[in-house]
């Protein structure tokens, strides 16, 4: 019983005993740590900012007007029988293929606050919206990181794909359950606040639109610079090295590439760091897009920490979403190595898709603006479509 004790205290000063080690390592390594939190604020700052602002601008105003419910009427025959969610969810969908981390997740949330979704239908969404973006994969990781453009349309086709085929695994997730719109006291005391706050007037919905999309833009940020910081630290005392080289030990039979465990490894944490180690491996780059597909895929614990942060106010539970995003990843892997081994000799010795639109994806916060601006209206496109083929199934039943 002592013992058990013990554990039970044990577990309780984890948490406490990690942050006292964080706090040692960014005195001992206090260089380092300044160097990594820089390069995370340029992150934020020259990529992350620019390509993310305008989608939750937008996606606020959206929500606000009231066409995101008019959307869900027509998607719901299009929605309902592949994800089992209501035509609403087509809405975080779409921006969530179109934008990136983590609008997906923070348009799935608003719409469990609105009560528009129960909270099994906002867990089955969360699986599968909250997705890299075309700015990602095709500019910073295939023409940044790999240097060919062509690989970006495999990896994002093949991300999108996983994403879908996880949104019908996930259809049947809680599925015998009744869908009461029920939520706690906390969420519709704040429903109710928010709703008597609304406004028709144009430059009000504007302005908290804006307002709210820097805050959540704040949090990211943090996010971002905290993670930046502790891979800094992890590579800086070795630990990552003397985890993947025991890693690379016990796969030996298997000719693992001791600098793949690595980038997956930091790709557990972060993922533009841990793709751009894949993309600099040693390992044949069949391996480095495969493992580049299966990190994206994942997100890391970056991008599942902002998720967190941002559906702290709801009910939804996040086990779903981890197993959905580790699905996620293992089949957008697997995806890729197919349709590399298919297309191979097309994508090394073609001329790149996007030679005249490559400007684009420079990174500078012009180019990641317009190009943001580019995808927003490709989701809203995408939403038109969606409900043009909702109202024909609806008409054919």
């Amino acid at each position: 019983m002592k013992g058990f004790i013990k554990v039970c205290n044990l577990k309780k000063d984890i948490l406490p005993l990690i942050i006292v080690i964080f706090i040692v390592g960014l005195v001992l390594f206090s260089g380092n740590a300044l160097a990594s939190a820089q390069n995370g604020i340029k992150l934020w700052i020259n990529i992350v900012f620019p390509s993310l602002f305008s989608f939750l601008v937008a996606s606020n105003l959206l929500s606000k007007s009231g066409i995101v419910k008019r959307f869900g009427k027509l998607l719901e025959p299009l929605m309902r029988p592949f994800f089992n969610v209501p035509g609403s969810g087509a809405f975080p969908l779409a921006m969530g293929i179109t934008s990136g981390y983590p609008v997906g997740a923070k348009l799935a949330a608003d719409l469990r606050k609105e009560n528009m979704v129960t909270k099994d239908e906002a867990e089955r969404l969360l699986t599968f919206t909250n997705n890299s973006g075309p700015l990602f994969v095709i500019g910073a990781v295939a023409s940044g990181m790999f240097n060919n453009p062509n690989v970006g349309i495999i990896l994002l086709t093949a991300h999108i794909m996983a994403g879908i085929t996880v949104g019908i695994v996930f259809r049947n997730y809680k599925a015998g359950r009744k869908s009461y719109y029920i939520k706690s006291a906390k969420i519709l005391k704040k429903t109710a606040n928010s709703n008597k706050k609304q406004d028709e007037n144009v430059g009000r919905m504007l302005g908290d639109a804006i307002g709210n999309s820097v805050w959540t833009m704040l949090i990211i940020g943090g996010y971002i610079i905290f993670f930046s910081v502790l891979i800094g630290l992890l590579n800086e005392t070795g630990f990552l090295a003397t985890i993947s080289r025991g890693i690379t030990f016990m796969l030996q039979p298997f000719g693992v590439d001791e600098s793949i465990v690595k980038s997956l490894l930091c790709g557990f944490f972060e993922v533009s760091t841990g793709a751009s180690m894949a993309s600099n491996s040693s390992a044949a780059q069949i391996v480095q897009l495969t493992t580049a597909a299966l990190i994206m895929g994942w997100g890391g614990l970056s991008v599942h920490s902002q998720v967190m942060a941002i559906t702290s106010d709801t009910d939804i539970s996040l086990k779903p979403y981890l197993f959905g995003k580790f699905l996620h990843g293992v089949i957008s892997a697997i995806y890729t190595y197919i349709m590399l081994k298919m297309f191979n000799e097309v994508l090394m010795f073609s001329e790149p898709v996007f030679k005249e639109i490559n400007r684009y994806f420079l990174l500078s916060q012009q180019g990641l603006f317009l190009a943001s601006c580019r995808y927003l209206g490709l989701a809203l496109a995408i939403l038109c479509i969606l409900s043009l083929m909702g109202r024909i199934i609806s008409k054919k039943a």
